[in-house]
C-alpha cells in the first residue's frame, strides 16, 4: 500500500468477524483506555435493519 503509485483507499480485512463493541475493546486496550469514556452510543444513528455479516473484501490489496 505503500508502494501504490496512486491514492486511493483501502479496507484492511481478516477471515475474522468482530462486533464494533468487541474491536473497541481491543483497539482501546492496546493504549491501555477504557473505551466507554470516549465513545457514546446515539440510537438515532442505529440501523433499522441489522446487517448480519460483513465481509471484506481482498481484490485491491492483492
Amino acid at each position: 500500500m505503500l508502494q501504490h503509485f496512486s491514492f486511493s483507499s483501502f479496507v484492511l480485512t481478516s477471515k475474522d468477524t468482530y462486533s464494533v463493541q468487541k474491536f473497541l475493546k481491543i483497539a482501546f486496550g492496546y493504549v491501555n483506555v477504557n473505551w466507554n469514556t470516549y465513545i457514546e452510543f446515539n440510537a438515532r444513528c442505529q440501523q433499522l435493519i441489522e446487517v448480519y455479516l460483513l465481509i471484506g473484501g481482498v481484490t485491491e490489496v492483492k
